[in-house]
C-alpha cells in the first residue's frame, strides 16, 4: 500500500484533515492551504525504508467558470463593431478572438477584464465571427456578423464614433473619448437628453469631453453624435453610462489562520472588483479580486492594511482608498518561549 504525507515548505507536516481526497494522482486540499507551497511524501509497503518527495508546488484554486453568454455586436461604422457579453461571475480577465476572411483559425484580438470591446479597422461589408471565454472557462458559441457596406439605399453611409473609454476621475469629474471621424465631422454631445457641447473633430484631441459637474447620483448618461459636413448626414447616436462616483469601500473584519495567515473580509459592490494594499503595497497583485475576501499569508507583526475598488464595466475609477485598517498579528507563548523561558500558558502581542 502506498502512503502519501504532506509537508509544508519548512518541514512541518500538513495537518491530516486539510488533505480531503486523492485518486488516480489527483489530490484535493483544502481551502486553507491555499497560496502554500507545499510538497508531497511518498512510501510503500514493499519497499520498507525507501520513500520519495516532490518538490514543493504552490496550492492554487481550481476553478472552473461558466462561459460567457449573450455575445452580441453592433455596428456602430462602416469599419467598427461594438461587442458586448453578459459578466461571468468570478471572472478576472476574458479573452475575445475573431476570425475574418483568410483567418484559418481565430486570433486573439482581446484580453482584459471589462465585458465590452469595440473592433475598429474592419473591411466593409466583410463577415466576421467572434468567440469569447473566461479564463478558466470554454469559449462561447461562435457568432458570425458583418460590417456595414459603403453604400446604404443608394446613400453614403456615415461612420459613427466608438466610445474608447469612459473615466470617472479622482477629483469627481467625468471624461469621455471617442474615435476621432476626421475633420469632415463634427460632434454634439447630449447629457441627460440636453445639449452640453458642439466641437469640430479637427484634431484627435478634440474627440472628448470632461463634464466638469457629473450626477451626484452616481451614474450619468451621455449621447454622441456626429455631423459628416461633406456628406452632410448624421451618425447613429451612440449612448454610454458612466459610473460618476465609487461606493465606499471598508475592510470590516479579519481572522487569524491556523497557519499564521490573515484573512481580511469586506462587503462586495455589483461590478468591482480589488486589490489589497499592505503599508503602501500591493500584496494582491498580480491578480484582482472578485470576492470579498483575501488571505494574507505573510504578515507582519503589525499590518496596516487598505482597500481600492475599480469598476470592471468599462467606467473604470479607482475609489479612494479605504481608511487604514490595523492589525496586530498575536500569537502563542509557545512561539517565543525560546527567548521568553518558560510560561503558563496564554496569548501575548508580538
Amino acid at each position: 500500500m502506498t502512503t502519501y504525507r504532506w509537508f509544508y515548505a519548512d518541514g512541518g507536516e500538513v495537518e491530516p484533515e486539510y488533505v480531503i481526497s486523492h485518486g488516480n494522482g489527483t489530490f484535493t486540499l483544502n481551502d486553507e492551504l491555499v497560496g502554500q507551497w507545499v510538497s508531497c511524501e511518498m512510501s510503500n509497503d514493499y519497499f520498507p525504508g525507501l520513500t520519495q518527495r516532490t518538490e514543493n508546488v504552490l496550492v492554487e484554486f481550481n476553478v472552473v467558470l461558466e462561459t460567457p453568454e449573450n455575445l452580441r455586436v453592433t455596428k456602430t461604422a462602416q469599419t467598427t463593431l461594438s461587442l458586448q457579453w453578459n459578466p461571468v461571475a468570478d471572472a478576472v480577465e476574458y479573452v475575445l478572438q475573431r476570425k475574418g476572411p483568410g483567418d484559418s483559425d481565430f486570433v486573439t484580438i482581446y484580453i482584459g477584464s471589462s465585458s465590452k470591446y469595440v473592433d475598429t479597422a474592419l473591411a466593409e461589408d466583410t463577415e466576421y465571427e467572434y468567440r469569447v471565454r473566461a479564463t478558466g472557462s470554454a469559449f462561447s458559441e461562435a457568432i458570425t456578423v458583418a460590417t456595414a457596406p459603403g453604400v446604404v439605399d443608394g446613400k453614403p453611409v456615415v461612420d459613427s464614433p466608438a466610445i474608447l473609454e469612459t473615466i470617472s476621475e479622482p477629483d469627481g469629474r467625468t471624461t469621455i473619448r471617442w474615435t476621432d471621424l476626421g475633420p469632415e465631422y463634427v460632434y454634439t454631445v447630449y447629457k441627460a437628453g440636453r445639449i452640453v457641447v458642439a466641437f469640430d473633430g479637427a484634431s484627435a484631441a478634440n474627440a472628448y469631453y470632461t463634464d466638469e459637474n457629473p450626477s451626484a447620483s452616481g451614474v450619468e448618461g451621455y449621447a454622441i453624435i456626429a455631423y459628416n459636413t461633406v456628406l452632410r448626414q448624421y451618425s447613429t447616436l451612440v449612448t454610454t453610462v458612466v459610473h460618476t462616483t465609487a461606493p465606499p469601500v471598508e475592510i470590516t473584519s479579519h481572522e487569524e489562520l491556523p497557519s499564521g495567515g490573515i484573512k481580511l473580509t469586506w462587503d462586495v459592490e455589483p461590478g468591482m472588483i480589488y486589490s489589497v494594499f499592505r503599508a503602501g503595497l500591493d500584496i494582491s497583485a498580480p491578480h484582482y479580486i472578485t470576492s470579498g475576501e483575501w488571505v494574507d499569508e505573510n504578515p507582519q507583526a503589525v499590518n496596516d492594511y487598505m482597500l481600492v475598488a475599480i469598476y470592471t464595466d468599462g467606467a473604470t475609477r479607482k475609489a479612494t482608498f479605504s481608511n487604514l485598517y490595523t492589525v496586530k498579528r498575536t500569537v502563542p507563548f509557545s512561539a517565543l518561549n525560546v527567548f521568553w523561558g518558560e510560561y503558563d500558558g496564554g496569548i501575548i502581542e508580538e
